[in-house]
C-alpha cells in the first residue's frame, strides 16, 4: 500500500515539478510571488504553488548543479522531495542523500527532461528529523560512464525554518 501511495505522489510531483518545484491549491487572489529566504533555503509561493528549495550553482560557470525542493500536501500531511541534478547521471544508481556515517537515503531517478534528472521521495517523519538535525547533507550520484560517485554538499542551514513556513502556508490554503 505504501508503494502505491509513493507512486501516486511521485507521478503527481513529476507532473507539476519544473525547475521551480511546486504543489498547492491555486488561489486566484494570490498571483504575485511570495518568497522568503532562510539562510541557504528559500520558500517561494507563486500562483498557489509553493516550495522550500535549495539551489546550488557551479562557481565557475554559474550553471545549476543541484535543486532540492520540498513540497507539502496538507490534506495527507505528506512532505515530498525532488532532487534535480544535471543531465548525464547514471540512472540505475539513483541518488544517495547522506546525513551521517550511519544514515543515508537512496532515491531512484524518476524522470529526466531538458532541466535535469529528478529523484522523487516521500519524506517520513524520521527522515525529516534526520535532515533537520544536520548542518550539511551530501547529495551523491554517479556520472554516466564513471565508476565513482560525485558528492555535492547541501547546506541545511535554514531548512527547518523554510519547511516550517511551507507547512504553515499550506495549512492556511488547506481545503476543509
Amino acid at each position: 500500500m505504501r508503494s502505491v501511495a509513493f507512486l501516486a505522489t511521485a507521478a503527481t510531483l513529476i507532473a507539476v515539478m519544473g525547475p521551480n518545484a511546486a504543489h498547492a491549491k491555486a488561489d486566484p487572489e494570490k498571483t504575485a510571488e511570495d518568497s522568503q529566504t532562510f539562510d541557504n533555503w528559500r520558500y517561494t509561493c507563486a500562483q498557489g504553488a509553493c516550495q522550500a528549495v535549495l539551489t546550488l550553482a557551479d562557481g565557475k560557470n554559474g550553471k545549476q548543479v543541484l535543486s532540492w525542493a520540498f513540497v507539502y500536501d496538507p490534506q495527507n500531511d505528506r512532505l515530498s522531495s525532488v532532487v534535480t541534478l544535471p543531465l548525464g547521471v547514471a540512472l540505475p544508481v539513483g541518488t544517495r542523500i547522506v546525513v551521517s556515517d550511519e544514515t543515508h537515503y537512496d532515491w531512484p531517478f524518476q524522470v529526466c527532461d531538458a532541466e535535469g534528472c529528478r529523484a522523487v521521495a516521500v519524506i517520513d517523519a524520521p527522515t525529516e528529523k534526520a535532515l533537520q538535525g544536520v548542518q550539511t547533507a551530501s547529495v551523491r550520484f554517479v556520472p554516466y560512464g564513471a565508476r565513482q560517485p560525485v558528492a555535492i554538499s547541501a547546506p541545511m542551514k535554514g531548512f527547518v525554518e523554510a519547511i516550517a513556513k511551507l507547512k504553515a502556508e499550506a495549512e492556511k490554503r488547506k481545503t476543509p
